[in-house]
């Protein structure tokens, strides 16, 4: 079973909620504050940049998925017109036949770029960057690497979240045990803590503040 980052951050919020209570045996408080509170901090703080670049890269790719289609046509365009009059060079391949959005992202910037070096007298060339590939293709190259670097945050929120959770579990499990010493392990404070095989919280009950809606 993966790892319930959502269930994770119940825990530890529970813990928190522990630590603040006026009656609260002082070495739990002490050791919350001392050894969980900092590392718990980090961990809820990286699952929200998760969803966060979660959002902007959805933004990004609508976007950049709505460039492509524009562009998709007057690229054929060009390309076929590029292949009747540049014998000497490879031509990128057609958007349909690439894959991945730094592939198409490549083959408009490489079509640009042959374009532009040849525009400098009217012809073929000309028309060409005149023309609707030509308007289209800076603002297409923008849009797909704006979704490409989303693609990438999200990426390093999601290896963030893993480097945070690795530190505060650890820290967790320490300040459970430090509940389960002062409170005993069949009190109401032990069992807040405790996550069954099954992946449910041991106790479950409406009062709770769950930021994930899980």
């Amino acid at each position: 079973m993966g790892i319930d980052y959502p269930r994770m951050i119940r825990v530890t919020i529970r813990s928190e909620e522990l630590s603040t209570r006026g009656d609260v045996i002082p070495i739990v408080r002490t050791v919350y504050q001392q050894k969980l509170a900092a590392p718990a901090g980090e961990f809820i703080a990286s699952h929200k940049a998760i969803e966060n670049a979660e959002k902007a890269r959805e933004k990004e790719r609508s976007e950049g998925l709505v460039m492509l289609a524009k562009i998709e046509q007057p690229y054929v365009e060009a390309r076929t017109a590029m292949a009747i009059f540049i014998d000497d060079l490879a031509l990128p391949k057609a958007l349909s036949a690439l894959s991945t959005a730094t592939d198409k992202r490549d083959a408009i910037a490489t079509m640009w770029e042959m374009l532009d070096e040849r525009d400098d007298e009217p012809g073929w060339a000309k028309d060409l960057t005149d023309g609707p590939f030509g308007q289209l293709a800076l603002e297409a190259i923008r849009e797909i690497t704006e979704w490409i670097a989303a693609d990438g945050n999200l990426e390093k929120a999601v290896r963030n979240r893993a480097a945070a959770y690795a530190v505060a579990y650890p820290a967790f499990l320490a300040f459970r045990g430090q509940v389960r010493a002062s409170y005993g392990k069949s009190s109401i404070h032990y069992r807040r803590l405790l996550v069954r095989s099954n992946g449910k919280l041991a106790v479950d009950d409406p009062t709770d503040t769950d930021p994930t809606g899980t």
